[in-house]
């Protein structure tokens, strides 16, 4: 049976946390990413997709990159309190042209060949149709357009976040999403790639290594 015991200083979970707990491993890979992509070749006003985007490391990485004017962001997540971190974000640069939007990564609303370049950072393995969310990406492109999804090789922490969501809500509570597969292999996602529409020869794997530099926590 399922444990409903909620601790009674259990922080929540929204943005601002993921952000503070993560340090700037995401900003940094988004950086890292967008660099590969090399954006300064990319069509005049080119609009981007930030897919599954948190409190937004990609599109604040668009942001400080070197982009011709005229391009546009769409930012999404199907998690609002991480929207929020965001939309804080614009809140004090209004000037971005980035919108904000509640959506899930395999569902998503957007006409058919929307975007110029669709980035999604360690949004898979945590989805329960992850055929369909690489479906949406190819639908929501534009012919020539390309679509960038980072995933971790490994998660090595995984091991204590198991132990302690058993001790703290039953053994027999289901794991979250994103813990319910200790990685995403290029394996896996070149078949579900393949079963999405992709070719082969339209997928190219890259890795790289980065370090998290992650400083005092102050939350109590």
């Amino acid at each position: 049976m399922a444990n409903s015991f909620t601790p009674a200083k259990v922080i929540k979970f929204d943005g601002a946390l993921l952000k503070e707990r993560q340090g700037d491993v995401s900003d940094k890979i988004a950086r890292a990413l967008l660099q590969d992509l090399s954006l300064s070749h990319m069509p005049p006003s080119p609009v981007i997709h930030d897919n599954g985007c948190g409190y937004g490391a990609v599109t604040m990485a668009v942001m400080a990159s070197d982009l011709p004017t005229g391009f546009r962001i769409h930012a999404t997540d199907v998690n609002a309190m991480l929207l929020a971190e965001l939309e804080a974000t614009l809140a004090q640069n209004p000037t971005w042209p980035v919108k904000v939007a509640t959506m899930d990564a395999f569902a998503l609303t957007f006409p058919d060949n929307t975007f110029d370049l669709s980035v999604a950072t360690f949004v898979f393995a945590g989805l329960h149709d992850d055929v369909a969310a690489l479906s949406h990406v190819r639908r929501t492109l534009k012919p020539g357009g390309t679509g960038a999804i980072a995933v971790w090789k490994d998660i090595p922490f995984r091991t204590a976040l198991e132990h302690a969501h058993h001790r703290l809500r039953g053994a027999d509570e289901p794991l979250p999403p994103f813990m319910g597969i200790p990685w995403y292999s290029t394996n896996e996602l070149a078949i579900d790639a393949k079963a999405a529409g992709w070719s082969p020869e339209e997928i190219e794997f890259v890795e790289k290594d980065e370090w998290l530099s992650q400083g005092p926590w102050h939350r109590c």
